[in-house]
């Protein structure tokens, strides 16, 4: 197994203090918005893994308003979100083949029952993660952007 860093998780794994801040970040009202991006290396394989982020433990990640995008990744191309802990949790059988817009609530993953799902540290791994269970024929290249909404714990 192989791990891979989206451009945020790769700024977020250096120990150097300036980056350990929540940079990235954007609030919007109560709701607290990232973006990360991945560029397919083409030798991705299943039970590979892409480190998005780090968890927030005073955010919730909200599934019905976070997405990923992506070019059009090669033949079959399919990923789960989550983290250490569960690598499912997010997301289940998120299908990019085609590319586009996949939410994470999209009927094509297993639904998720929580509206909003905790990333508190007590429970879940320091990173949220994307699984690869299926990779075809990956086009290097092709770029995934990882779109993460959460809201702050009140």
């Amino acid at each position: 197994m192989t791990q891979f860093n989206t451009d945020h998780a790769a700024r977020e794994a250096k120990p150097e203090p300036g980056n350990r801040i929540v940079r990235g970040l954007h609030n919007v009202g109560d709701l607290v918005y990232t973006e990360a991006m991945y560029e397919l290396v083409g030798t991705e394989a299943a039970n590979d893994t892409i480190r998005i982020c780090r968890n927030k433990p005073e955010l919730n990640l909200i599934p019905h308003l976070t997405a990923v995008d992506a070019e059009d990744p090669g033949t079959a191309f399919v990923i789960d979100v989550g983290d250490d802990a569960d690598d499912d949790k997010y997301a289940d059988g998120i299908i990019l083949s085609s590319g586009g817009t996949v939410l994470f609530s999209v009927n094509s993953c297993a639904q998720k029952v929580d509206p909003v799902i905790s990333t508190d540290m007590e429970t879940q791994g320091e990173w949220i993660y994307a699984t690869i269970k299926t990779a075809t024929a990956l086009t290097a290249g092709a770029q995934l952007r990882f779109r993460l909404v959460f809201s702050a714990n009140s």
